[in-house]
């Protein structure tokens, strides 16, 4: 563990390595949130089993699914033009993100 200047929040590129830093947490007795937030891309299976319950981006493979659907129609009938597809990210605000005080934090 950090011994100076120890991190106050970790974002994880997925639910897997978040599963670890939770594990890390607990076999080093920190608590989330208290001492350090934990933010991932994508849920655990069962999210909602675990303690804290994790705060994360949805992944939308539904909706990202259906728009390769939609692209691959567009192939097939001949039809294919320049599309851009924009997903808004959806974040789900749960339990393992420390709540910010103003004291807390600089604003420019």
């Amino acid at each position: 563990m950090y011994k100076k200047d120890p991190p106050t929040a970790i974002i994880t590129g997925g639910s897997i390595i978040a599963k670890g830093v939770f594990l890390y947490c607990r076999e080093n007795n920190l608590i989330i949130p208290d001492d350090i937030s934990v933010i991932s891309f994508g849920d655990f299976p069962f999210g909602g089993l675990v303690c804290p319950r994790l705060t994360y981006v949805g992944d939308e493979y539904e909706k990202i699914g259906d728009g390769l659907v939609k692209l691959i129609r567009q192939v097939f009938n001949g039809k294919l033009n320049n599309i851009e597809t924009v997903i808004e990210p959806q974040l789900c605000l749960h339990d393992s993100v420390m709540e910010m005080k103003k004291e807390n934090y600089y604003l420019k």
